[in-house]
């Protein structure tokens, strides 16, 4: 049985980020998520918990959203301009919005009231 194979990536580029930028996000979040938060917030006193995160989120945004970032100017740099307009552009955009608020706004705040306690 033969599978169907995917069109040619019209940017040389696009291949070698649409892939494994995705990929990279994914991990990062189940592990930064499943892995180190839980295990952390069992094992840990809470103020220890706190000062881990606080030096452990900056890495977590930086990595979200650069690779949402990454994956975003691929695809806004395809020769297609039907992919430029497209759902997966619009929602990327939205993302990397949310990602950069988070990042700048939301956490830092809630680092701060997290040591104001």
């Amino acid at each position: 049985m033969r599978h169907a194979q995917q069109p040619a990536a019209s940017n040389p580029a696009e291949g070698r980020t649409q892939r494994p930028a995705p990929r990279t996000r994914a991990g990062t979040n189940i592990y930064t998520t499943f892995v180190v938060g839980l295990t952390l917030f069992k094992i840990v006193p809470r103020q220890t918990f706190g000062r881990i995160q606080s030096k452990l989120f900056p890495i977590y945004f930086n990595v979200t959203t650069g690779t949402n970032a990454l994956v975003l100017a691929t695809l806004l740099l395809s020769k297609e301009p039907a992919v430029q307009a497209s759902t997966a552009a619009v929602t990327l955009g939205v993302t990397l919005l949310a990602n950069l608020a988070n990042q700048f706004v939301i956490e830092p705040q809630a680092t701060k009231l997290m040591f104001a306690r």
